[in-house]
């Protein structure tokens, strides 16, 4: 197994519920396994004009490749139903 870093960050609509989602989703997958999870913490945006963000680190052991890491953050950012439309946009 090898651990990771995944920063989790939402600035729209209910931002604890998508960190929340965000973090089930990856921990009930069979190749990942949460270690840790840091305290929530609010930063400001950079880029262009949007709301706070709400953010948080999770370091976990996967057996997941990094790309396939990669690909299941992507999986999860879509079920949240980001758009990715600006250069640091916003997102749930």
């Amino acid at each position: 197994m090898s651990s990771a870093l995944i920063g989790l960050g939402s600035n729209l609509g209910d931002r604890i519920q998508y960190l929340r989602r965000a973090c089930e989703q990856l921990g009930t997958h069979p190749a990942v396994r949460i270690a840790a999870t840091s305290p929530l913490y609010e930063t400001p945006p950079i880029g262009p004009p949007q709301g706070t963000f709400l953010n948080a680190v999770i370091r976990v052991e996967t057996s997941l490749s990094p790309y396939g890491l990669l690909r299941l953050c992507q999986a999860v950012e879509r079920a949240g139903k980001r758009k990715r439309t600006i250069h640091w946009g916003p997102r749930t």
